[in-house]
């Protein structure tokens, strides 16, 4: 009997794919997040169009843990978001995401065209102070704090409220053949829903990147002004994007 596409895995390998198809579910996941201002023309430098950012606004961040991870299993990823719009939809750009797992690294490429890459990262709490590190081959590349000083409350959250319509992602797959533009070019938007808040708290943050470099370059998005920090315990879902534009 021929092995027809009809009997192919969701992913490759087609006999044994890696990952399965969305949604993707995350028990008690973990995030630390870190709101500050940036210098408005080296973020306009830096967000590929045609996204524009509305404001110098950015967050760090860096999260996953959890109990269960289901799809994709659980693992940790970090990053820089910043502020940015296309049309009518206003949201986060993934840019430079960093993780700690080949499930979540290929399925965030494959899938929604999200730029990560494999690091090695922690998270860990001493007295109220939650700490997260990001580092890759060697290099420090990110650090951030959050004391937690007080429970976020409702109004608190309008913070984040950028990331209403989801995260975008660029998908670019590149041709095999030479001189070939991408077979794939696309803007994805991707809306990450939370099921359940088991704990939110907010405080003063500090942020850093500590070993700057052009072959990871977190540097560049450097905090003019840390505004303050957040911290939650939570349930997600990921599911499939949506494609808003082709390049």
């Amino acid at each position: 009997m021929a092995f027809t596409r009809d009997k192919w895995g969701f992913s490759t390998p087609l006999l044994s794919p890696l990952y399965p198809k969305p949604p993707y579910h995350y028990v008690q996941a973990q995030s630390a997040m870190v709101m500050y201002e940036m210098d408005e023309k080296e973020l306009a430098a830096l967000v590929p169009e045609p996204l524009v950012p509305v404001s110098n606004k950015c967050i760090a961040f860096i999260g996953g843990g959890g109990k269960v991870g289901t799809g994709l299993g659980a693992y940790w990823e970090a990053g820089v978001w910043p502020v940015v719009r296309y049309k009518e939809w206003f949201g986060a750009f993934e840019c430079l995401l960093y993780l700690d797992s080949e499930l979540g690294i290929c399925a965030g490429r494959e899938i929604y065209g999200m730029e990560k890459k494999l690091a090695n990262l922690k998270m860990y709490q001493q007295q109220n102070i939650v700490k997260g590190e990001l580092e890759r081959v060697g290099t420090r590349l990110m650090s951030l704090s959050v004391s937690l000083e007080e429970p976020a409350k409702e109004a608190d959250l309008k913070d984040l409220e950028f990331t209403k319509d989801g995260v975008f992602s660029i998908k670019v797959i590149p041709s095999p053949e030479e001189g070939q533009p991408p077979e794939v070019c696309e803007l994805v938007l991707t809306k990450t829903q939370i099921t359940k808040l088991h704990g939110f708290w907010k405080g003063t943050a500090g942020l850093c990147f500590p070993e700057p470099t052009d072959v990871d370059p977190l540097y560049k998005f450097a905090p003019k002004r840390v505004i303050g920090g957040y911290y939650g315990i939570m349930d997600a879902v990921l599911p499939f994007g949506k494609i808003v534009y082709r390049y």
